[in-house]
């Protein structure tokens, strides 16, 4: 539990979006969590933790922030942080859950990314596509340095279209300034030794630039230049460069046009889909600690993962210009609460705060939850969930009350989320 509070705060503090939500009561806020947890470093080696828990709830229940990541965070946190006081047992050996479980999560996390909606599928047969292409054509073709082909091909490829597009642009770009740098200053080289150094400092400022500028391919090019005149005539290596770079760009741009695209406007709509669907399995998860012992390791995964998506929608949004910008962002906002709350149930769950008597009514729940994947519930289920929340532990009631109160502020974003 301490280790995902440890990656929640480390995706908190990489994320800059939220530091334009602070202000006064945001920072008291942080500055009274902060103080929380330096008191509780100094206490947890000591037996009772009643203290620690009740200055928690307090914090809770005084926290009067607006709606945000810093409101998130601060509560997820000390929800958490009640849990592992309220739970921890020093001595105790923890059980570890049963292989079987392990092979199956793998086995779903293989079967998740082997589809086409897959960002790592759609860009490994590209890849794969492009390599094979101007591998065989350099293989075919009876001229020297035909490798630039499939070199070039190989910078070009990149996961999304726009910015394959980028590079199509600015390679040829620093190519031609490359080129023509080149032709200009390798007959004023002295000799071998100068040839070296030139090259040796064409490389340098090529490791010292950032890849994708149109500036690195000046200095990648006057290098590959220099050492390929030492063995053939200067102008016959500046043509073979061009004629090489111009086949790569082509080869890329009918790949990326016609074989498994992947426009940023795609790429959103599946980062969507995904984030829903690691809801749906992170239930999956829940439903089997009622039985046996979950994983943490793969609680910790799935967190990885919701955050990697969570990033890519959000800076998406951030450039975006599309109308329902907006609505997409509070959409987001609600399913990064959820996401925390499910978190806080799988803690619950692994602890037995759900009662024998009460897993019929929990197993309806995650029915209901996972009855449809877009959106998470539906609007008819709503009522009768809602009345069978009636837990013995006050927390699992509380966690479920909030998760379906976001679950239903979600579906006034049906229309704006591209399912």
């Amino acid at each position: 539990m301490i280790s995902t509070l440890i990656q929640r705060f480390s995706y908190m503090i990489a994320d800059h979006e939220w530091r334009g939500e602070l202000d006064e009561a945001r920072i008291q806020a942080l500055d009274q969590l902060s103080a929380f947890l330096a008191e509780l470093s100094a206490d947890l080696e000591h037996g009772s933790h009643q203290a620690a828990v009740g200055r928690a709830q307090s914090l809770l229940n005084d926290m009067n922030i607006p709606e945000g990541r810093v409101r998130i965070f601060c509560r997820s946190l000390l929800h958490m942080a009640v849990l592992i006081l309220e739970t921890s047992a020093p001595g105790e050996n923890a059980a570890h859950p049963a292989r079987r479980e392990k092979r199956f999560d793998l086995l779903r996390q293989i079967k998740s990314r082997l589809t086409t909606e897959s960002f790592e599928m759609r860009f490994a047969m590209r890849l794969s596509i492009v390599m094979t292409v101007s591998c065989t054509v350099s293989y075919l073709l009876p001229i020297t340095h035909s490798y630039w082909i499939p070199m070039n091909a190989f910078l070009l490829i990149q996961p999304s279209y726009e910015d394959s597009s980028y590079r199509m642009k600015t390679r040829p770009i620093g190519t031609l300034i490359g080129c023509l740098i080149e032709f200009i200053a390798y007959p004023l080289l002295p000799g071998i030794g100068g040839q070296l150094l030139f090259s040796l400092l064409m490389i340098s400022l090529m490791y010292c630039s950032m890849p994708g500028t149109w500036y690195q391919p000046v200095f990648s090019t006057c290098y590959a230049l220099t050492l390929a005149s030492m063995t053939m005539n200067e102008h016959t290596a500046i043509t073979l460069r061009l004629v090489y770079l111009g086949a790569a760009v082509a080869i890329v741009f009918i790949v990326n046009r016609f074989f498994f695209p992947m426009r940023r406007e795609t790429q959103f709509a599946y980062s969507i889909k995904a984030l829903f669907r690691l809801h749906n399995h992170y239930w999956d998860i829940i439903r089997s600690g009622l039985y046996g012992l979950t994983s943490l390791s793969v609680s910790c995964e799935i967190l990885t993962h919701f955050h990697m998506n969570y990033s890519e929608c959000a800076a998406y949004l951030k450039k975006s210009t599309s109308p329902s910008r907006d609505e997409l962002k509070e959409a987001l906002l609600i399913l990064w609460h959820m996401f925390s709350e499910l978190e806080q149930m799988h803690y619950l769950v692994r602890t037995k705060s759900i009662g024998l008597e009460e897993n019929a009514a929990f197993l309806r729940m995650i029915d209901a939850i996972q009855e449809e994947l877009y959106p998470i519930i539906a609007l008819e289920n709503f009522p009768r969930l809602e009345e069978e929340l009636h837990y013995q532990n006050p927390d699992v009631t509380y966690v479920l009350t909030e998760y379906l109160k976001h679950a239903k502020m979600l579906l006034k974003y049906k229309g704006s989320i591209p399912f």
